[in-house]
């Protein structure tokens, strides 16, 4: 299992009703909601694509 660390985070009112009307359809928490919003953005901005490539990169040399 990977090694988690907590972090807190400000939102406003209308940002926490939002992750909260979100538990279910994108997580069971909102700690797993947040997680899923911050890995949906990263792959649509291409972020998450990049850093994996670089990874397999360096793992091959």
């Amino acid at each position: 299992m990977e090694k988690k660390e907590n972090i807190n985070v400000k939102l406003t009112i209308e940002q926490k009703e939002i992750l909260t009307s979100l538990i279910g359809p994108m997580g069971s928490s909102e700690p797993e909601v947040l997680r899923s919003i911050f890995l949906a953005w990263l792959s649509e901005q291409r972020i998450l694509s990049e850093i994996i490539k670089k990874k397999i990169i360096n793992k091959n040399g």
